[in-house]
This record gives C-alpha cells, structure tokens and sequence, in this order.
C-alpha cells in the first residue's frame, strides 16, 4: 500500500549462540526502511566459516557487540539513498590460526570502532574512533623462508574482479577516522629460516592516528612508540598523506636500542658474536610528493663488542661511534656527514699458519638458490651513483692487536693510544682528503700516517707518507726471518715510508734507520732470500751505529699479481745484492770517489812501493773505514809470476852491477867499468857462448870498408846483450815471490795503521796469482768482510 510502513523483528541465532536481531520499519511503495541491528556472541567463527574461499585462517574464538541505525530508500526522482548511523562494533578475544594443528598468529582482547555516519549517494564515511587493546601478533618465519602472515586473504581470480571505470574512479568514498589508537600491542617474529633460530620481540607498543582522510592533501598527523625485547627504545612521530601520492613528515627517536637484536640474521652470514652495543638515534625523515626521500639524522654506537665466535676472542668494537649532521637527498642524489668521531675504537687482526686471516674465516657462505636476483649496484632508479661527502672522520684513543703464525716465528704487536683524523672528503671533488694519524707500537715505539686520499678511492690517488720510530727490531724477527732467514737479537727501527699512488701505478719510497743492530740466529724457510746479511750490516753500519737504507718501490695495482710485500722483498733484495757484490761503490760514496777502481791497489811490477796515487786511494779507503767500524778488509797477497819475476831480474842483476861498478876506480870511463863488471859477472855464472864469442857477434867492420881497416865493437849492444844474458839468467825462487807478496800486504798494512786504521781490522789473504794491467801494473783487489768493532 502507498506509504504504508510495517513494522517488523527477526531475530536470528546460530548453533554457536551467536544473536543477531533487526527491527525497524519496511515501506515497499515507495521502497524504504528505517531500523536498529544488533548482534552479539561468537560471530567470528560463523564468518570466517562463510568466507573460508576467500580466508587462508580461522577463528577459534572471537565475539562480536554490535549495534548501528540504517535508512535506505529512494529519493522523489528515483535516486537510492542509504545511511548507517551510530554504529558501534566491538569485536572481543579474538584467537585467529592458520590451521587446526598451529598455535595462534593473532590474539586480540578488544577492538572497538565507533562509526559516526556512513551515507548514500555522498559516499561518505566518518569514523569517530577505533581502538585496539593489548593485541599480539606472532609471526613465524619456518625453515623454508615462508611467513605465517603471507597469503591470509585470498585474492580473487581477475574474472572476478570489478572493472574500474572512469566514472567509479571519479566517485571514490571520501573516508574520515577521528582517531586510531593502538595500545599495549606486543609482536614476535620467531625466524626458523636462519642457522641459529631467532626471536625479535616488540612490546609495548602505542600507536595513535588523528584525523585520518583519503581527502587530496590531506596531513595525517601520528605518533608511536615501543619497546624493543632485546633492549632499547623506538619513538615515531609526524604526518603522513596518502592522496593524490604518498607523503611522509617524520621524526624518529631510538633509545639505547641493543645491537643483540641483529644477532641471528648476522649469525646466518658471519661467525662472529654481539656482546653488547647500543644504537641511539634522531632522524628526521621526508617523502615528497614526487617519491624523494629527504632525511638528516645524528646518531651514537656506544659500547660495540664484537666478538670472533670460533675463537671466542674480541674482534672489533668501540667506546662510541658518533655520527653528526647526516643527510640525505635522493632527488639531489647526494649524502652528507659532518663528522664522525670514533673513540676508543679497536681491532685485532690474526694470521693464521695457513695464510688465512681472522676476518677471511668469519664469512658463512651461502647457497645459491633459484630465487637469488643479482643485486643491482645502481646508487639511484635511473643508475647513477650518489654524491658523498664527510667533513672529517676523528679518531681518539684508538687500538689494535695484530698476531701473525704463518711467520717461522710468531709474531704479535700491539698499536695503542691511536689518534688523528681524516679530514673532508668529497666524490667528485679534485681536493684530495688529508690523513693525520698518531699512535703508539707496543711500549715506547711511535707510529704516525700523514698524507692525503682521492675521493675516488686510494687506486685513483693516494699519497701517504707512514713514520715509525723507535721500534724495538726484535720484535721484527719473525719478518726478518721469512725474508732473510735470520732473526734480530737488539736494534730499534725509524721507518719512514712515503707512497704514492696515481692511476693505479705505486711508487715509493722507504726510508729506513736501524740502530745498534745485532742478527740473531738463523731460521730456515722456504721464502728466504739467500743474502749475507753481516757483510751487509757491516757496510751499512756507520760509525755512530746507525743504518740509513734508502728503499725505493714500484709496482702497478692493476696487476693481479701484485703484492707490497712482494715488491718491498725484491727491492730489499736487490739492495743487499747491490751492496756486498760491489760494496767498494759504498765506501767510495761516502767520501765523495765513484771511481770503478777504489777496490783495487796497483803495484809497479817486482815492486812493493806505494806510488802516490794509490797513497791517495789508501788515505780515503781508511777514511771511508772510519765511518763503517764493523767492517773489515781482506789484502790478499798479490804477484804477477812472469812480470814479477822478470822485474826482479832486472832488478837483482841492475844492483849487482851498479854495485860493482861504483867499486872500481871512477877515473875509469864509465863504460869500459861497466863492460868489465857484466863481463866478470857473465864468466861467473858460466853462461854460454863465452863473452869473447858474444863479442864477435858485435864486432864487424863497416860496409865498403878498405882491406886494412880494423873492427869496431858496436859497444852499446854488446852491454844489452850481457845484461839480458844475465837478466834471463838471474834465478827466482817461489821464495822471492812470496817474499815480495808479503812486502805489498806490509804497504798496504802499514800505511793504513798510520792513518789509525787497527791491523786487527786487517786480514791478510791467501797469494794470489795475478795478471797486469793494459798499463803494465799489478792490481792488489782487496775485498770486505764482517768484523767485529775493535777500534
């Protein structure tokens, strides 16, 4: 009937004992209704039951209070018209599982919603409040990776879903909540998919929402906090719009949070153990309308101890890490630090026998499954990097240990009291970064870094020069030992190492002064250079005891063959190759002589004076001496046989003669003197022809001469001819050759112990056999050895 409104009730139960009751009006001409609905009970089940297609849970428990004012109807021009008023809905301890035999995901004493109004045809919905209380959420993660929460709403296939139009896009609801309010949540994720199962918990939780709309521009204003299980605190506040495009105006506070929590997931990839650290932060975050994420923040590790789990030894850690004035812009693709200041950092380092070092052993390596996807090394979507910048990294107090067994004998030193900085580093920048680092080798040695670093990396530039001082050289040992196969009894080192790196190509240079240096034993291995180091030590050893080694290094990064240690062994090796194959080059050196020949002392054949030249050579050989106390000379003891012995000959049979003829009466002329002498000596030694015959031989008459004329003697070359008889007659024992040997070490000992060089300092050598020079002379080469200081 037209306008006539019946009134009606209908109660509903079900076998569960849930109720739902409406009353109210129906009108059927024109259609419209007016009423209550209320339902009460275990409604859950029941739905869930009803939508199990659509459901991947259950409801073990869950009861709903629920009670609203409705009117629908039609307008005069036909338009439909709806509204739902003062709804209210409680739905109380609710207990949702994913199947019979699994323990709850969700329990949820209360959730209240208060509706205001929801209206038809305007497409209006205000909320006034929805409240939460003391929900927990349990998610677990099991061994395959899978996650209890992941698939709880079935979508539908796409054949049944409605198709968007324009026009429904056009009229979207316009949905507005006073508030949400979230109190004393408590979540656990239990993560079975890791090595080591473990647990993060969250309690405490609040979370509260005003004035939330779907409206264009429209801020949302929020506010959380919590409390982490394992330590610590997290606090979020801001605004957020979800229309036309997400937005978000944060600020996020984190107190004292443990780092502990971190631990399972490390665990899966690292052996290594978080025995405590805390991370407390301020950052304040904002998404933009066009998706960049602007944010700055300050943040503090405090306390970092990190922990080598197999050998259960401290492997890195902090007093406190600070980091201050740290932005960034995504749409500016850029990162920026202020400062960062390190105190009391520390890190120990540890070589295993094999080669193989503490960090290397830490990495677990992973499987690699089907559902891997390469990782995208792009700073930004469209690929390029972002920009970085640090206006100085400060350290303070900072130390390390450092332990190495692939040595022939351990080694272990300890760098404390380590401070200095790092000043502004910028990519892009042609300013290089400026290190500055001092600290301290084990008791009383001194370490200090300066130099300056390419924003781009070290392989692009890097010039950095490193001073050692005061380095007790035994604890050297066990290096000195795998290069050299000896070890060092006492010594202290100033290293100063300077190294440059440009486009990849390393030059260097070390500059290296050892005091009061003493080799210990030998030590065999494998990798040892064969190198006589006392000789070596000896010619490097000045007189105040010190060594200066000037080592200079190259090598090319890009080479994968390239090792600085390697290349500082050659060089090594090569210096003291240098040094005892031609160690006269050094002692010249030092008193300003690059002659070839400074080794060698030359004699006049059968002669053992010193000609001044080789005085000369002498006078700066023993002055070179004296700047190298630990070093010694070998002379050996040098003749010529066949020059020798012909030089004495001539030399026996000249004074022979010459005596002899000073003898004789000087009014005689000098040259019938000297015919009787070598006449008399020639009859004594019996030589042949008789010298009446070698006479005959000299004695002719001229060319054309008339048959009277007498033979002349051609006197000068009889003379000759007796004296070479004699001179090739005149015998030389090895005795005399010996003799004059020992005559030329003598000259050689003597004028050096006038120049206050100790003849205990002096060794005489072997006799040497000897063959003159293009000049005729007879080189004495003298050689270096090892001595103790006696001077």
């Amino acid at each position: 009937l037209p306008e006539s409104e019946g009134r009606e009730s209908i109660i509903i139960e079900t076998e569960g004992g849930a109720r739902l009751q409406w009353v109210g009006g129906l009108q059927l001409n024109p259609l419209s209704s007016r009423g209550s609905v209320t339902g009460s009970g275990p409604l859950v089940p029941v739905l869930t039951r009803y939508l199990q297609d659509r459901l991947a849970f259950d409801a073990d428990d869950g009861r709903i209070e629920l009670g609203f004012d409705y009117y629908f109807g039609l307008r005069p021009d036909g338009t439909p018209e709806a509204a739902v008023e003062s709804l209210t809905l409680d739905v109380l301890d609710l207990v949702l599982v994913r199947d019979a035999a699994s323990a709850p995901f969700a329990t949820v004493p209360a959730i209240r919603v208060a509706l205001d109004s929801l209206t038809w045809p305007e497409r209006e919905v205000r909320v006034g409040r929805v409240t939460v209380d003391r929900a927990e959420i349990a998610a677990l993660r099991d061994e395959t990776g899978a996650l209890n929460l992941e698939g709880l709403v079935v979508a539908l296939p796409e054949s049944a879903q409605p198709a968007q139009t324009a026009e429904s896009e056009a009229a979207a609801w316009a949905v507005s909540l006073d508030e949400l309010a979230v109190t004393d949540f408590s979540a656990t994720l239990t993560d079975r998919s890791l090595r080591e199962p473990g647990t993060i918990e969250v309690s405490n939780l609040a979370l509260t929402v005003h004035e939330i709309s779907n409206a264009d521009g429209a801020q949302i204003p929020f506010a959380l906090a919590a409390t982490i299980g394992s330590g610590g605190r997290i606090d979020v506040d801001g605004t957020f719009g979800v229309s036309p495009s997400p937005t978000l105006n944060s600020r996020l506070t984190v107190e004292a949070l443990a780092l502990a929590v971190a631990q399972p997931y490390l665990s899966d990839v690292a052996r290594v153990t978080i025995n405590g650290g805390t991370l407390a932060a301020d950052i304040e975050a904002a998404l933009r309308a066009d998706r960049s994420l602007m944010a700055t923040a300050a943040m503090t590790i405090d306390a970092l101890d990190v922990s080598d789990a197999a050998q259960r030894e401290r492997l890195i850690g902090w007093d406190s890490v600070v980091v201050d004035g740290l932005s960034l812009d995504s749409s500016a693709r850029s990162i920026e630090i202020s400062e960062i200041t390190m105190r009391a950092p520390y890190a120990r380092l540890f070589i295993d026998t094999d080669g193989s070092t503490n960090f290397q052993e830490l990495a677990i390596e992973r499987e690699a499954s089907e559902q891997d996807e390469p990782v995208s090394t792009a700073g930004t979507r469209d690929g390029s990097a972002y920009a970085f910048s640090l206006g100085r990294l400060q350290i303070e107090e900072g130390a390390s240990d450092f332990t190495d067994l692939s040595l022939p004998l351990p080694f272990a030193t300890r760098m404390t009291a380590l401070n200095g900085e790092l000043s502004t580093l910028v990519t892009g920048s042609a300013e290089p970064a400026m290190l500055n680092l001092e600290g301290q080798i084990d008791e009383y040695g001194l370490a200090q870094i300066e130099g300056s670093i390419h924003p781009n990396g070290p392989s692009e530039f890097l010039d950095v020069d490193l001073f050692f001082r005061n380095v007790a050289m035994s604890n050297l040992s066990p290096y000195t030992a795998r290069f050299a196969g000896r070890t060092i009894a006492d010594g202290s080192l100033e290293l100063s190492l300077s190294y440059a790196i440009e486009n990849g190509a390393l030059t260097g240079g070390n500059d290296i002064v050892i005091s009061d240096l003493e080799l210990g034993e030998r030590v065999e291995h494998p990798d040892a250079l064969d190198l006589p180091l006392e000789l070596a030590v000896a010619l490097m050893t000045g007189a105040d005891g010190r060594i200066d080694i000037d080592l200079p290094v190259r090598g090319d990064l890009g080479d994968p063959q390239f090792q600085l240690s390697g290349v500082v062994m050659t060089a090594f090796g090569n210096l003291i190759t240098g040094l005892v194959t031609s160690p006269f080059r050094l002692l010249g050196r030092l008193v300003g002589v690059e002659s070839e020949e400074f080794d060698r002392i030359e004699f006049e054949p059968g002669d053992a004076q010193l000609a001044p030249p080789e005085r000369e050579k002498l006078e700066l050989l023993a002055s070179a001496l004296t700047q190298r106390p630990n070093l010694g000379l070998l002379v050996p003891r040098v003749v010529a046989p066949d020059a020798d012995t012909a030089a004495l000959q001539e030399a026996r049979v000249d004074a022979r003669s010459g005596a002899a003829i000073d003898a004789l009466d000087p009014a005689i002329a000098l040259l019938d003197r000297r015919r009787d002498v070598l006449e008399s000596l020639w009859a004594e030694a019996s030589l042949e022809p008789t010298a009446d015959a070698l006479r005959g031989q000299f004695t002719s008459l001229p060319e054309n001469a008339p048959g009277d004329a007498v033979a002349s003697l051609d006197s000068a070359a009889y003379l000759a001819a007796l004296r070479d008889g004699l001179v090739m007659a005149e015998p030389i024992a090895e005795t005399d050759l010996d003799a004059l040997a020992d005559a030329r070490v003598a000259a050689v000992r003597g004028l050096l112990g006038d120049l206050a060089i100790s003849t205990a300092r002096l060794t005489v050598g072997e006799r040497v056999d000897a063959t003159p020079n293009d000049a005729g002379w007879i080189p004495l080469e003298l050689d270096v050895e090892q001595r103790q200081n006696v001077d």
